[in-house]
């Protein structure tokens, strides 16, 4: 519990021996125990307690949203508060404006709590069922309303963002939304930039929608496609535009080795596809910068792609290739 104080601004009046409360609502009932001190200690007096009696109010105040096929047999629950306790209920159905009551028959009741097995055959069946409630102080003033929606694809994730990232993994997290009326899975798809070529792909088989992928090449970008899915087909995607894991990426020694070779030819269109099938070769065989450069000299020089004083001059591009890949392969 908490202390409560002189206050007559909120209703709050305390004089030498009553409490009086003003404007009185739902929220203000509770036990309400006095205490008072002097030299000689503490003493408090029996609790008093208070009910303040209203009428029923729905115990969840949002819009249920249910999607269901034809001849599917869909819950409603409808819960609500009240003070004293419901003695009754009553369910009505709109759809374009037509209301009609429910007839008793259809729903259970007990306590505070309602039950309607709702069944759409037809599509005049879909729209929306409202559930009041009434006690000894009067009726629900506004109902409990649940959504019926013929069942289709789920609608789009919302809320989505990365929660952790680092060079070479990726943790998203999305929440949820209305699943079409049937269980739905969820996929993250990682597009390739610039060009929008799909790479990878993640699913979720059920809620919450968090996702997960590791081994990623540092450096790369992705565009980032979330989708709901099921049976009907996947919603909308939740783009996320770039994300770029960051870092210097991986040189393999098959890749720095037909960097080499390929920097060291030059520009390769001059010479045609037998040039490019030396490099190829020569990258297979040699084991250093020098090897490679070498190899790449001696055989563009043999199978005649270079003449004599082509080949002198290659040879000075290759040893200022060979320095500025030295430097490359020094930084990364």
């Amino acid at each position: 519990g908490h202390e409560i104080h002189h206050n007559v601004t909120a209703g709050v009046i305390l004089s030498d021996h009553s409490l009086v409360l003003q404007g009185v609502t739902r929220h203000t009932a509770g036990d309400y125990t006095c205490l008072a001190a002097n030299t000689e200690g503490k003493g408090t007096s029996n609790p008093v307690s208070l009910r303040v009696m209203f009428v029923p109010t729905c115990k969840d105040d949002r819009e249920e949203l249910l999607g269901a096929l034809k001849h599917e047999t869909v819950a409603l629950r409808c819960e609500v508060d009240a003070n004293p306790p419901p003695v009754a209920f009553h369910w009505t159905f709109n759809n374009s404006g037509d209301l009609a009551e429910v007839p008793p028959s259809r729903f259970t009741s007990v306590g505070s709590v309602s039950q309607l097995n709702y069944t759409p055959v037809s599509d005049m069946d879909y729209g929306t069922l409202a559930c009041w409630g009434s006690n000894a102080v009067g009726h629900q003033r506004a109902p409990c309303i649940f959504q019926v929606v013929a069942a289709g694809r789920p609608f789009p994730l919302i809320n989505c963002s990365v929660v952790n990232q680092t060079s070479d993994s990726l943790h998203m997290e999305c929440l949820e939304s209305f699943d079409g009326g049937l269980p739905q899975s969820f996929i993250m798809e990682l597009l390739e930039l610039p060009g929008l070529k799909p790479r990878y792909n993640v699913t979720v088989a059920r809620g919450p929608p968090v996702f997960d992928i590791y081994g990623m090449e540092p450096g790369a970008s992705f565009q980032v496609n979330l989708y709901a899915v099921n049976a009907k087909g996947r919603s909308e995607p939740y783009i996320i535009e770039a994300v770029t894991f960051k870092g210097v990426a991986k040189f393999t020694v098959k890749a720095f080795k037909e960097t080499i070779v390929y920097a060291a030819v030059g520009q390769l269109t001059r010479f045609g596809a037998g040039a490019k099938q030396t490099t190829l070769q020569c990258s297979r065989i040699c084991f250093s910068l020098s090897s490679c450069c070498l190899c790449v000299s001696e055989t563009m020089a043999k199978e005649k792609y270079l003449t004599e004083e082509e080949l002198k001059i290659h040879k000075v591009k290759v040893k200022m290739n060979f320095h500025f890949l030295k430097l490359i392969r020094r930084y990364h």
